[in-house]
């Protein structure tokens, strides 16, 4: 089933390249990105948004991916979004520390435009034909 709305995914990276990077590779797709590049502007954004999805960088400055999480998980009460430890982190026993704290799922950097949008259309359960 192909969702006519578009599928809102913020993504929070403090690397502008990867930023802009996510943003090109989603141009022209279902889904509708919203980057930031910070914990204070993903919580602000979040105040006033529920994206489907979240692609959340674990290693940033000040508040890290963790802490971003907690106060989503403290603060709002998503219960359809999914969220995504979007990092180059990718020892297995890093993985399942993602987990535990609560991610949803893991997606790795670095990758390319097919894994992605397969990665968010299995996420997102839409259809990937």
């Amino acid at each position: 089933m192909i969702s006519k709305q578009p599928i809102t995914v913020l993504v929070v990276d403090d690397d502008i390249q990867a930023l802009r990077l996510v943003s090109v590779m989603l141009s022209k797709t279902k889904f509708l990105t919203h980057c930031v590049s910070s914990a204070d502007a993903a919580l602000k954004w979040l105040s006033e948004n529920e994206p489907q999805i979240i692609l959340m960088d674990i290693n940033l400055p000040g508040k890290d991916g963790f802490g971003i999480l907690e106060d989503i998980k403290k603060n709002y009460n998503f219960l359809n979004t999914k969220i995504v430890a979007f990092t180059s982190i990718i020892l297995q026993d890093d993985k399942d520390r993602f987990i535990k704290a609560g991610f949803d799922e893991y997606f790795h950097k670095p990758f390319d435009r097919k894994e992605l949008l397969l990665f968010l259309e299995k996420i997102a359960g839409e259809s990937t034909n």
